[in-house]
């Protein structure tokens, strides 16, 4: 979930309200017939579009999980990076369920621009030195998924 085009992806996923222990949200399937937020534009928007759940869109993700938060709506489906932060940080909510649509964050350059190679080798340092580590568990906590 770096920031580097192949080796990160991000992931949609969701963040159910606990005050509802008993249902499970193991991952799309489990969303059908549920009122879900999400942000407009956004992949899970889109993603949703094939899952029969009773969608809501938003303008950002903290208009998602306002409603979430409110009990407008059961669960949100979003970045899991942003996701987790959020989750990390406000303890009335969880992540549910597992990952279920990988995709790739990038950082895009003109063509020929002498930083690609400066940032490509920046992010290998930081993966090697386990610093990518560290600093994931601070702003993220533990992976999504395990």
């Amino acid at each position: 979930m770096a920031l580097c085009g192949d080796c990160a992806h991000l992931v949609l996923n969701h963040i159910a309200n606990p005050e509802y222990p008993a249902r499970r949200y193991n991952g799309p399937d489990d969303l059908a017939g549920k009122r879900v937020a999400v942000v407009k534009g956004s992949t899970a928007s889109a993603y949703l579009d094939s899952v029969e759940s009773q969608k809501t869109e938003y303008f950002d993700f903290s208009a998602c999980a306002t409603s979430l938060i409110a009990g407008e709506t059961d669960a949100v489906v979003y970045d899991t990076p942003v996701i987790q932060h959020f989750t990390l940080k406000e303890g009335r909510v969880r992540v549910a369920g597992t990952q279920f649509r990988p995709e790739n964050y990038g950082i895009a350059f003109p063509v020929g621009s002498p930083l690609r190679r400066s940032v490509n080798q920046a992010l290998l340092k930081l993966f090697e030195n386990g610093a990518y580590e560290t600093l994931y568990r601070k702003w993220l906590g533990e992976k999504a998924g395990g």
